[in-house]
């Protein structure tokens, strides 16, 4: 493995809340389909994109220690 096990368990528990969100926010869109709620699901489409781009790309990066930006998103999570 490329990176430590809780930087991906920390990553994966991020994806996992977008994918829930964006779930949510596509039945608003096909419930009301308001133009916020439609940018609501693009933001969060966008966001589980960002993602998942960001844990591929974790592993394919050399060994090292956990990246900063993935460190100060986890420090956000609720505990």
């Amino acid at each position: 493995m490329t990176t430590t096990t809780d930087e991906f368990t920390v990553l994966d528990q991020l994806i996992v809340r977008a994918l829930v969100t964006l779930r949510l926010a596509r039945a608003a869109c096909a419930d009301r389909g308001t133009q916020k709620d439609v940018e609501l699901r693009n933001r969060a489409e966008e966001n589980l994109d960002a993602l998942l781009d960001f844990r591929y790309s974790a592993t394919q990066r050399p060994t090292r220690g956990p990246s900063s930006t993935l460190l100060r998103a986890a420090e956000r999570l609720p505990t």
